[in-house]
């Protein structure tokens, strides 16, 4: 892979589609095995909902996300993405955001 000599900062919209990838991955699976086993309170709610309007914010946010860095991975590498992308911006198809990472880590091998 030949890398141009572009700015570290350019590379890192990746960043939040990661995380958003993650937290689909990782954390709701564990928010809902939290929310079948415990009771609702007021104390779950403060735990869980900082995730949940953290992955909302990212969702809504991952259009912007992955025009960015579209334009970062087409011009240090051979893959365009495909700008169905954005459509993660439907919650149901923020799975694409999981997708995304390791297409990107195929052709660009950052994250």
């Amino acid at each position: 892979m030949e890398t141009r000599n572009e700015p570290p900062e350019r590379g890192r919209w990746w960043i939040p589609i990661g995380v958003l990838a993650a937290l689909l991955a990782v954390g709701f699976p564990i928010l809902a095995v939290i929310a079948v086993v415990a009771p609702p309170d007021a104390f779950y709610s403060l735990v869980t909902a900082p995730f949940v309007l953290l992955g909302l914010a990212l969702t809504l946010l991952s259009p912007i996300f992955v025009h960015l860095d579209r334009q970062y991975v087409a011009s240090v590498s051979t893959w365009e993405p495909s700008g169905w992308y954005a459509w993660m911006i439907v919650p149901p198809l923020a799975l694409l955001s999981v997708i995304y990472v390791y297409q990107r880590h195929r052709y660009v091998g950052t994250p």
